[in-house]
């Protein structure tokens, strides 16, 4: 009679030691994960405020250097810009892009918020017409345009890096149209309205410092005098770097702003100009590099 009805087989009990191991591994794993990103962290956060505290250019201000003509040549006043190009862009208005040109903008990323598009390189976000061509673009090409200016060459911070020709974006905000200059990515942009090696004038190359290949990471470690090679081809221009400094732009007063993007305007000597973002966290600042023939 047993063997008809057997007994049900018997669980064994996992034993309590192996039980209770694997929770105290994973809580400390996971103690020693929050104390690792928490470092990261705060590492970061120091590396801004050193970073900002000892900055490796002067700070200076635009409009006291153009006023006082101490380090710059002026350049020509600019022709005066439709009224409907004069309305700076409003940080808490939503965009919407009606055109794309040449290299990818940074705009097509997250067209909004607009705050994101503010953190980048181009002084001309906030709406500085007198820099643009006076008339909107009447084509979207999608594939990157080449440059006259085919390569750059640093060899005191190790750049070498391929230019390409940007030009600007047009936005609608509040039903007008704002045009807002591209950045390069993983190269170098040559301002399509800037001047050329050789002919006189402003010669304006933008860059990223903290995404998209950082080509401009580190330009503020270039010294007064050190070489800086341009490309047309084959045909090379020798420039050397006179000057460098930053200037507070975002969030600033539009005046500020405004005169801060006099310096990739138009000058009457021949002067190349580099431009990017400052500090690596944060892109509060412009920096800018001036080299000359």
């Amino acid at each position: 009679m047993s063997d008809l009805h057997p007994k049900p087989p018997q669980l064994q009990p996992i034993p309590l030691a192996r039980h209770n191991r694997f929770w105290p591994i994973l809580s400390h794993g996971l103690m020693v994960l929050g104390a690792a990103l928490l470092f990261m962290g705060g590492w970061q956060l120091y590396g801004y405020y050193n970073e900002l505290n000892h900055p490796p250019a002067p700070i200076i201000d635009s409009q006291t250097a153009f006023a006082t003509k101490s380090t710059i040549t002026m350049p020509p006043t600019p022709t005066p810009p439709p009224a409907t190009m004069t309305k700076a862009i409003d940080t808490a208005t939503p965009i919407t892009p009606t055109s794309t040109l040449a290299a990818t903008p940074i705009a097509t990323r997250t067209p909004s918020p607009l705050s994101e598009l503010l953190t980048e390189i181009d002084f001309s976000r906030n709406a500085h017409p007198e820099l643009m061509p006076q008339e909107t673009p009447k084509s979207t090409p999608t594939a990157v345009t080449a440059a006259p200016i085919t390569r750059i060459i640093a060899p005191s911070i190790d750049l070498d890096a391929p230019v390409i020709e940007v030009g600007w974006v047009t936005w609608t905000v509040d039903g007008k149209p704002q045009n807002v200059w591209q950045v390069a990515d993983y190269a170098i942009g040559w301002h399509k309205n800037s001047a050329l090696p050789g002919q006189g004038g402003n010669i304006v190359l933008s860059g990223h410092n903290n995404v998209n290949g950082e080509l401009f990471r580190y330009t503020l470690n270039l010294a007064v005098g050190d070489k800086i090679t341009l490309y047309e081809g084959n045909k090379s221009y020798q420039y050397h770097v006179t000057e460098k400094f930053i200037v507070k732009d975002l969030d600033e007063p539009e005046e500020v702003r405004r005169a801060n993007a006099r310096w990739i305007g138009p000058f009457d000597e021949e002067r190349l100009t580099l431009v990017t973002c400052w500090p690596y966290i944060g892109n509060t600042h412009r920096a800018i590099v001036i080299a000359k023939p």
